[in-house]
């Protein structure tokens, strides 16, 4: 997060993080706890939320030669290694928990205003 010196929520102006999401389909939803949650299509990325106003986010641009230099303008030195490096693990790991969890449940019943 910036600045480094935010000692509050409310002086945090940008998060540096990992984006990482999955797609799951209809027809998935449907398989229920059977779907097999390994060709799920899907992106992981570090990303830079600006708080803003407005909310803006900031990814690293695709192609070679591109990308590294996108990761340095983008995330500040401390934070870059990171941004180079795969997600961890246990991120993946909720994810897939997360997700089976919903395609453990009910779908829900559309609302009527």
């Amino acid at each position: 997060m910036a600045p480094d010196s935010a000692d509050t929520v409310d002086e945090v102006r940008t998060i540096y993080t990992q984006l990482d999401c999955e797609w799951l389909s209809a027809a998935d939803l449907a398989k229920g706890p059977d779907s097999d949650l390994t060709g799920l299509p899907g992106v992981s990325m570090p990303i830079a939320v600006r708080l803003g106003p407005p909310v803006t986010y900031q990814t690293p641009e695709s192609g070679e030669g591109v990308y590294p230099d996108s990761i340095r303008r983008i995330f500040p030195k401390p934070l870059q290694a990171a941004a180079f490096s795969e997600p961890d693990p246990s991120m993946r790991n909720a994810l897939d928990e997360r997700i089976m969890q919903l395609t453990s449940s009910p779908a829900p019943a559309p609302s009527h205003s």
